[in-house]
């Protein structure tokens, strides 16, 4: 019997032949979702006219579109995903990206853990097992180790995920089901980050409610490559920043300040791994950007801006 209710946010940009093929996947579900939400980014190919031929066809769950005047940046998109999400009778808000590829009975094994697992009023999210070109990809689920001065991040072993299932401090949005009632009380993700640790971010809000939970049966397929372009650090340096301040201690703060002056603009830092001045000065500006909370999109370091 199968009885866990999920709506699936999807934001999509400009990436309209992994969006086909991920949205194919959704119709051959062994347990599809209740709802499909795809938040369209103000995507500049043909996404917008596919997206309305995809909605008028008839499917085993709702849809909905919505799409928007400019690009809000995946934390934008979610946070209107999810907004929307919380209008339908869901147990749980399911988020992916375009290009997250799920395996036919992820929603069955989820199910299968929830309405099984012995402490379901303590659980506020599970997460999928998110798979890189046949690995696993360790970097989508972590946990936090802190003392009176250090704030890590750590990402979860490969030996764990022999296990059915394991907890979790952070999820990146591929694969993350969220339940519904506890995103009634926290809100939706930042998004002022406009890109990069909104889902850290919010699954540490999260995680202050209760139990996530890894369900390593469940699958998303999630073949990228790491992101090489240097304008992403500004919005990743800024917004972790603010990430530390919100959930670690005033000392925590003051040290990853400090730890980022020396990772990314220091005299080591530019003749041992960026030698560029340009993006040195960049990340500066991205501590103090945080420093003062200017958030959004940098009119100085917009999407694109090409850095050496």
């Amino acid at each position: 019997m199968i009885n866990t209710i999920f709506t699936v946010v999807i934001v999509t940009y400009n990436r309209i032949s992994e969006l086909k093929k991920t949205l194919g996947l959704y119709e051959e579900m062994i347990y599809c979702p209740e709802k499909l939400i795809i938040v369209n980014n103000a995507s500049s190919d043909e996404t917008e006219s596919y997206l309305e031929n995809w909605k008028m066809k008839e499917s085993y769950f709702k849809k909905e579109v919505i799409t928007t005047i400019e690009n809000l940046g995946g934390a934008g998109g979610f946070s209107l995903g999810i907004t929307s999400a919380l209008n339908t009778d869901c147990d749980f808000i399911f988020l992916a990206d375009d290009d997250a590829y799920p395996d036919r009975d992820v929603f069955l094994k989820l199910d299968e853990f929830y309405r099984n697992c012995d402490v379901k009023n303590e659980i506020v999210g599970m997460c999928t097992k998110n798979i890189n070109s046949g690995n696993i990809d360790c970097m989508h689920r972590r946990r936090v180790r802190k003392n009176w001065i250090v704030f890590k991040e750590e990402n979860i072993d490969r030996n764990e995920y022999l296990k059915s299932d394991f907890e979790v401090d952070e999820f990146s949005f591929v694969g993350a089901a969220i339940k519904r009632d506890i995103v009634k009380e926290i809100g939706v993700p930042l998004k002022k980050y406009f890109i990069y640790f909104d889902d850290s971010e919010y699954s540490l809000r999260l995680r202050k409610k209760g139990r996530i939970i890894c369900v390593t049966d469940a699958i998303m397929n999630h073949n990228t490559k790491p992101s090489k372009k240097r304008w992403g650090y500004y919005y990743a340096v800024r917004n972790r920043l603010d990430m530390v301040k919100r959930h670690g201690s005033k000392m925590n703060y003051k040290y990853y300040v400090l730890l980022s002056y020396m990772k990314y603009c220091s005299l080591l830092a530019f003749f041992v791994k960026w030698k560029s001045l340009d993006f040195i000065n960049m990340c500066k500006q991205a501590i103090e950007d945080s420093k003062k909370e200017n958030f959004g999109i940098s009119e100085k370091y917009p999407p694109g801006k090409e850095i050496r």
